[in-house]
């Protein structure tokens, strides 16, 4: 949900919990993000799966997903206060917009590392676990319509939520972090339920050996 999050919550005022960024640093910030998915994408993962296997990855990945959860919405205390110290030093504003911007790319890359490597990963468990290869196109055709199902209503839901939160004087985590922390339960709950994935998944299931037919079932 809050991958289609982050262009609103940056572009939100501070004093509603956003970061108060113009559209032009906005896309600068998407911008860096692209270069990092390539680099992550085509150098990191792959070393990382030969050497641990599809199901750690995943893992990885969504446990990356929760300290970037949790720590987004606390940056918009920095935008803030950059907002409202207009009488302070220029010198001052420029080292607090510099370290909100470093926060904010670390993040953003833990963010785009979370996101490479779990969808990566579902995308090879899923293909390994076909039992044969004429099962492939099945079972990657109904992967992607059940990922674009939930892409139709995860910005609906989201930016619900982001709007209810941030017109009610609420305490946390019912405010402006209430997206955040709820994306946050999930994907530790998520986490949670994956130690109970086969390490089979590691493996393209239709290239696997086939169990021997015993004596009696081969006479029958």
């Amino acid at each position: 949900m809050c991958d289609q999050l982050y262009p609103i919550f940056a572009a939100t005022d501070p004093r509603d919990g956003g970061l108060g960024l113009d559209p032009r640093s906005i896309g600068v910030s998407l911008g860096v993000e692209g270069i990092v998915v390539v680099y992550i994408q085509l150098v990191v993962y792959p070393r990382l799966e030969r050497k641990f296997g599809v199901l750690y990855c995943y893992r990885r990945g969504l446990s990356f997903a929760i300290p970037y959860l949790v720590s987004m919405p606390f940056l918009s205390m920095i935008a803030l206060h950059l907002q409202t110290q207009a009488g302070t030093s220029a010198m001052s504003m420029v080292v607090e917009k510099v370290v909100m911007w470093v926060i904010l790319m670390s993040l953003m890359t833990m963010r785009i590392t979370s996101s490479v490597m779990a969808f990566t990963s579902i995308n090879l468990m899923i293909t390994n676990m076909a039992p044969t290869r004429a099962d492939l196109g099945f079972m990657n055709g109904t992967q992607q319509l059940a990922m674009s199902v939930v892409r139709i209503f995860a910005p609906i839901v989201s930016g619900s939520l982001w709007s209810w939160s941030i017109k009610h004087s609420l305490p946390l985590p019912f405010n402006s972090h209430l997206v955040w922390t709820l994306s946050a339960v999930l994907i530790a709950i998520v986490l949670k339920l994956s130690y109970r994935i086969p390490d089979s998944v590691n493996k393209f299931a239709a290239d696997q050996p086939k169990p021997i037919a015993c004596a009696e079932e081969l006479d029958e």
